[in-house]
């Protein structure tokens, strides 16, 4: 469905009206989600992350928590390259301490990935504006 821009005000002043109100909504406006969000729920990956805030508050969250993650990956890399020395050195030892740090090895080793980026997705607060009355004005065709 398409929304002109006296409809967006209409929605607009009516979700801002009824403050409990729970909406889903694919847009691109990002000035009509300013305008109405007072919290954020992201998919991203299998996990869900709830942001309070309006959108520009769900985008400084957003670009946090990837920065924490990116963070996490680089510890955990420290740690992998320990770990993967003393799993080439094929330690002997006690069977199920072994086991289990090397268990744990595969498991850091899943944690080191890092997250799969799309360049095609750039999220920014910059350069919001409301949507124009007039897309395409012709005139003598």
């Amino acid at each position: 469905m398409f929304l002109d821009l006296a409809a967006i005000r209409w929605l607009s002043d009516l979700i801002n009206e009824k403050r409990k109100i729970t909406l889903l909504t694919v847009t691109h406006d990002r000035a009509f989600l300013e305008e109405v969000c007072n919290s954020i729920l992201e998919l991203d990956r299998g996990s869900f992350y709830e942001y309070s805030g309006s959108y520009s508050t769900y985008l400084q969250g957003k670009e946090e928590r990837l920065a924490n993650e990116d963070q996490a990956i680089k510890v955990a890399k420290g740690k992998y390259k320990k770990e993967l020395e003393w799993m080439r050195r094929q330690p002997q030892g006690r069977q199920t301490k072994q086991n289990a740090r090397q268990e744990a090895f595969y498991k850091l080793e899943k944690s080191t990935k890092p997250r799969i980026v799309d360049p095609t997705l750039e999220l920014s607060d910059e350069g919001q504006r409301r949507l124009g009355g007039n897309i395409l004005k012709v005139r003598g065709m």
